[in-house]
C-alpha cells in the first residue's frame, strides 16, 4: 500500500487550456456543498464542458467527450434531493482526482466499452 502511495504524482497541467475546466468545476462543487442552490452552477459548468468537447472533437464517440457526458449525467442525478449529497461528494472526489493526479475512474470504465477498444484514449 505504501509503495502505491509513493508512486502517486501530481499531474497538474496548467498549460492545457482544457485542464482549467477541472479546477473551475471543483470550486463550483465546493460552493454547492456550502450553498445548496450552487449545485445548478455545477450542472451548468458540466454542460459547458459537454458543449466545448463536442465542438472541439466534432465526434460524439471521442473519448474526452464521452468522459464529460458521463460526468454531466452523474451530476444530473444530483437533481434528485435524496441523492444530491452523495452525488456531490462523489463528484468532488472524482474531480479532485482528475485535476490533481490525472486519474479518472470514469475513463477507466469507459475505455473498456466495446466502442472504445480500438481508439487511442486521452483525458484532455
Amino acid at each position: 500500500m505504501i509503495d502505491k502511495l509513493s508512486r502517486l504524482q501530481f499531474k497538474i497541467n496548467t498549460d492545457e487550456s482544457s485542464w482549467w475546466f477541472w479546477p473551475v468545476t471543483l470550486l463550483s462543487i465546493v460552493v454547492a456543498i456550502l450553498w445548496g442552490p450552487g449545485y445548478y452552477a455545477v450542472l451548468f459548468i458540466y454542460a459547458i464542458q459537454v458543449l466545448y468537447y463536442i465542438i472541439r472533437e466534432n465526434n460524439p464517440l471521442a473519448f474526452p467527450f464521452q468522459i464529460r457526458v458521463a460526468y454531466f449525467a452523474l451530476a444530473c442525478l444530483g437533481i434528485i434531493d435524496t441523492i444530491r449529497i452523495p452525488m456531490i461528494l462523489l463528484l468532488l472526489v472524482a474531480t479532485a482526482r482528475v485535476m490533481l493526479l490525472g486519474r479518472c475512474s470514469i475513463a477507466s470504465v469507459l475505455k473498456h466499452m466495446p466502442w472504445n477498444r480500438n481508439e487511442e484514449l486521452g483525458l484532455n
